[in-house]
């Protein structure tokens, strides 16, 4: 006896002929490294299409949202390669923006002082 138990994303959408759009969204998204008007364009859907999606199917939301954890982490190794290999930049940069209960403070000028010339020296 079959179910008759309907997922989300079994959800008829207020735009129906578009659920192969829908089935593509995350894997173009992914593409198109997170921009979601590019995607929408790509796809021949509207920008309130895609929120409507968002707003109506969890597992369409959550799809979008692994995307953007997945183009967050591949940020994230390209920053570490940037550090590892002595960008000071990069360095200041992750500082900055994680080292602040430390006293990173990010509103120093970028061009860093003697201070951090000396720290970064020290890390070398």
């Amino acid at each position: 006896m079959s179910s008759n138990i309907k997922t989300p994303s079994d959800k008829i959408t207020k735009f129906p002929y578009k659920q192969k759009e829908k089935e593509l969204f995350p894997e173009v998204l992914e593409k198109n490294h997170g921009r979601i008007y590019d995607t929408c364009r790509e796809l021949n859907i509207s920008a309130e299409t895609f929120y409507q999606w968002k707003r109506s199917d969890p597992i369409f939301k959550k799809s979008c949202k692994e995307v953007e954890y997945r183009l967050v982490d591949y940020v994230e190794n390209k920053l570490w390669e940037h550090i590892e290999s002595g960008c000071v930049k990069s360095l200041l940069y992750f500082l900055r923006s994680k080292g602040r209960k430390r006293g990173w403070d990010p509103k120093i000028d970028p061009d860093y002082n003697n201070e951090d010339r000396d720290f970064i020296d020290y890390m070398r």
